[in-house]
């Protein structure tokens, strides 16, 4: 199993910007992030829209109709047990606490394992709207077949999930040539993927393009590399996120 270079970081002090809590590990080009949710969860969210039809078996106004109505808009809440390494066997991190409300959204907590009070989540790819995406969260630091390293900041150092925990069918969200990203640098378009490095250069008019054709032509422009501190902060927290999240 490869391992992340922390001696190699310890020796070589003056390199310590290349080995960032966020730098992928070797062999593993993939950046991006991991769902907080279930699709159960997402159903539930809808339950406020389709309120006539859920209860349309009950009597509008009546007692048995505002029973089903606070029924289904109960939270619904998936804990996920973290560990402390990729395997079900190793030691508790702790839990992710995932809620939805229905109407309202999602929410997320971290709840240590020696207790206390949790901690809320704040997922480093959002939007509050569910209908689009969804886009609720987390950074991946590292990944072991099923199982992603989650950042520092709540979740203490070396917290793993496992992505079939989820309940979700596409628990990833990977970078990818042609999304187009906020960033340190500015609003990018992303031309490649490789090595934990992302390559990209400005976003142009024409890259998202909304108006009636034909679109601007593309110019020539710089290619900008990101990776170590451009890409990550000091906790593992992917500094990138999707910048059109809705479309046009």
């Amino acid at each position: 199993m490869n391992r992340r270079p922390w001696m190699a970081c310890a020796v070589f002090v003056s390199l310590a910007s290349l080995c960032a809590v966020g730098a992928q590990s070797p062999g593993d080009d993939s950046v991006g992030w991991v769902a907080l949710y279930s699709d159960a969860q997402l159903s539930w969210l809808e339950n406020e829209n389709l309120m006539k039809q859920l209860c349309a078996g009950h009597a509008s106004q009546t007692p048995a109709w505002y029973a089903c109505e606070q029924a289904l808009l109960a939270a619904r809440t998936h804990v996920v047990r973290l560990r402390t390494a990729p395997d079900s066997r190793a030691p508790l991190a702790g839990d992710l606490i995932i809620v939805a409300l229905p109407g309202k959204g999602l929410q997320a907590f971290y709840a240590r394992q020696q207790g206390g009070p949790a901690v809320a989540v704040t997922p480093d790819l959002y939007d509050s709207d569910w209908g689009y995406g969804p886009y609720f969260h987390a950074t991946v630091v590292e990944r072991r077949g099923t199982w992603v390293r989650l950042p520092e900041d709540p979740f203490p150092a070396g917290a793993w999930l496992d992505t079939e925990a989820l309940g979700t069918a596409d628990p990833l969200r990977w970078l990818n040539p042609g999304d187009i990203v906020t960033s340190p640098r500015g609003n990018l378009y992303v031309t490649a993927v490789s090595r934990g490095e992302v390559r990209a250069r400005l976003e142009q008019p024409a890259d998202m393009w909304c108006d009636a054709s034909p679109a601007p032509p593309l110019v020539p422009s710089a290619e900008v590399r990101l990776a170590g501190a451009d890409l990550y902060t000091a906790t593992g927290h992917l500094r990138l996120h999707i910048k059109y999240t809705r479309g046009c």
